[in-house]
């Protein structure tokens, strides 16, 4: 079965089941155990506690950092959750309950420790606002697959028209720190990438400069600088200045497709998504891009000291 005492002495197999380094894992846990403390006094089913915290019987995950482990691994691999239990001494129904107790509390973790993307325009508006340097920004849509839906009306929806139903978000990152900024609300696959940035009626501060792709062709709010690569006419060429112009444009484009691939290190956004109940599939997309953020801040030294000095000097 799987230890978190054990797996900790190697490095390497350690990031590979978790997607993080064993230090990133420590500091993880500090937050994990404040979003545990603030439900401290209900119950898992959300119900006021009657006894003093701890008591009952003892589970198979009695330590924080061993349901911290268990929802990472969970999210890093995504395999099945017969398999998963099997390598913490679960079965598969009490895995699901874990699963769906541990991933809110994971997302809590990721927001205490400032991670977590924007998700209204209001958000994402006051972020670019306070910025003391503003950099460019690009955009793009994240299509992830999901089960064939049941109900007619939705599988229409949801079909990508690439003989598989998926699901869409907007992802808005930083250019200069590799950080996604925004994301969207999840919305059916067949949904166009510009209408979904119609539809989240975001608004810029005055200068912005957003890079995007010719899926957003049309799209251009108020006030921001626009960059984007010049279609091929119809029966017609590039210049040679124009292709020289759209390869300087994709040298920074390519920042979103290296934000979307760092998201989708946690396969449980990369593979077809079997997860149903309430909202869960846009929740795990929200924890997939604040575990990048989080990942990406710890390739700071500045911030890396920082918060070293928080943790053994506080």
């Amino acid at each position: 079965m799987l230890d978190y005492n054990c797996l900790r002495n190697n490095e390497r197999v350690f990031l590979a089941t978790t997607s993080v380094t064993v230090f990133e894992f420590e500091l993880l846990l500090m937050a994990f155990a404040e979003a545990f403390a603030e439900t401290s006094q209900r119950t898992v089913r959300g119900e006021f506690r009657f006894r003093r915290k701890g008591g009952g019987q003892r589970g198979k995950l009695p330590g924080l950092e061993d349901k911290l482990l268990f929802i990472l691994s969970y999210t890093k691999n995504y395999p099945l959750q017969t398999y998963h239990g099997l390598q913490f001494g679960l079965s598969q129904p009490n895995t699901c309950r874990q699963i769906h107790t541990l991933l809110p509390k994971l997302k809590r973790a990721l927001e205490i420790l400032g991670c977590q993307p924007a998700r209204t325009a209001e958000g994402l508006a006051e972020r670019l606002k306070n910025q003391v340097e503003r950099g460019e920004i690009v955009q793009d849509g994240v299509e992830r697959m999901r089960q064939r839906p049941k109900d007619a009306e939705i599988q229409k929806l949801s079909y990508s028209g690439k003989k598989t139903h998926t699901e869409k978000n907007l992802i808005i990152g930083e250019v200069e720190t590799r950080a996604i900024i925004y994301l969207s609300k999840t919305v059916e696959g067949k949904k166009h990438d510009k209408k979904i940035a119609d539809e989240e009626l975001i608004k810029y501060p005055e200068g912005t400069v957003l890079q995007q792709d010719t899926g957003f062709q049309g799209y251009a709010p108020a006030g921001v600088s626009i960059k984007q690569p010049k279609k091929k006419p119809r029966g017609k060429e590039l210049t040679k200045e124009e292709k020289e112009a759209n390869r300087e444009l994709s040298r920074v484009r390519v920042v979103i497709e290296h934000l979307i691939s760092g998201a989708k290190r946690l396969r449980i956004v990369k593979e077809e998504m079997r997860l149903k109940v309430g909202n869960i599939s846009d929740d795990v997309m929200e924890i997939a891009c604040g575990t990048h953020n989080f990942r990406n801040l710890m390739r700071k030294p500045f911030f890396k000291e920082l918060l070293l000095h928080q943790i053994y000097y506080a």
